[in-house]
């Protein structure tokens, strides 16, 4: 979303803000409900499999001392979800953060070629106000003095 205009990430954030909490505020009766279903549980379906608090269910029946090999697994999800998360957020963060300066760098890469093809013909005061236009630096005192 970070790749979005501004106007456009802001409108999308806030549905997807709403959606969310809406999700949220509907699931939590539910998930509170999970022990209290022990026949439904009992009857071990497979769908629990792909259901994150059920995983932790399993966690918990395991800690408290059951052997029971659906338990085993429901706990084996838990645990590889609790460690796969932090290298998956580091993963996704490391994508939308370099992403910027990558585009950045592409576009101060093709400046330089065109630059150098052509360098004895632009001032130098050109080159540091459009340098600093890409990087979002103030040249503003070099790029006014030049064009007076």
């Amino acid at each position: 979303m970070n790749l979005l205009p501004p106007r456009a990430f802001h409108r999308l954030s806030v549905l997807f803000q709403a959606v969310f909490a809406r999700a949220f505020v509907a699931a939590t009766p539910y998930v509170f409900d999970i022990p209290n279903r022990y026949e439904m549980i009992a009857a071990r379906p497979r769908w629990m499999l792909l259901f994150p608090p059920a995983w932790f269910l399993g966690l918990y029946e395991t800690l408290l001392g059951a052997r029971d090999g659906y338990f085993s697994r429901l706990r084996d999800m838990a645990i590889v979800g609790i460690g796969t998360l932090p290298f998956e957020a580091l993963g996704f963060g490391w994508v939308l953060a370099f992403a910027h300066i990558a585009l950045v760098a592409v576009l101060m890469l093709w400046l330089v070629e065109v630059r150098l093809r052509e360098w004895h013909k632009i001032p130098f005061t050109a080159l540091m106000c459009q340098a600093g236009a890409i990087f979002g630096r103030s040249w503003e005192p070099i790029c006014f003095s030049s064009e007076s």
